[in-house]
């Protein structure tokens, strides 16, 4: 008992400083880039689809995130990533995980504003 009480607060202590990481952050790399995407946008159509590409890919994130039980690891990672394949974030899902989320497309579309493919 006396072990337990001990280690209560330090238990305690060490999760204060902890980042916050759940799903509703998940997705907040995309939505950065496809934020600046849709400002810097030459047209009113390329503005919408940025906006429009940004929501999509974060929800994605988010939705899988919620019902795949994806990790803090993951989560702290993706969410500063723009592709978060590329960042290596990967890892830290299980294959049942990682291949739910490839099974996913984010965007039915080949090319994004700017001729670049980024998402699912």
């Amino acid at each position: 008992m006396r072990m337990l009480v001990l280690a209560l607060p330090f238990a305690l202590g060490c999760s204060r400083g902890a980042p916050d990481v759940d799903c509703a952050s998940v997705g907040n790399g995309v939505r950065k880039f496809w934020t600046e995407k849709a400002r810097t946008a030459e047209t009113p159509e390329d503005r919408a689809e940025a906006e429009a590409m940004g929501k999509r890919s974060a929800e994605r994130l988010e939705r899988h995130c919620k019902a795949d039980g994806w990790s803090a690891d993951f989560i702290i990672c993706a969410r500063a990533a723009v592709q978060p394949e590329e960042a290596g974030c990967m890892k830290y899902l299980s294959r049942e995980q990682s291949g739910k989320l490839m099974m996913d497309p984010v965007d039915q579309t080949p090319q994004t504003p700017g001729g670049l493919n980024v998402g699912g």
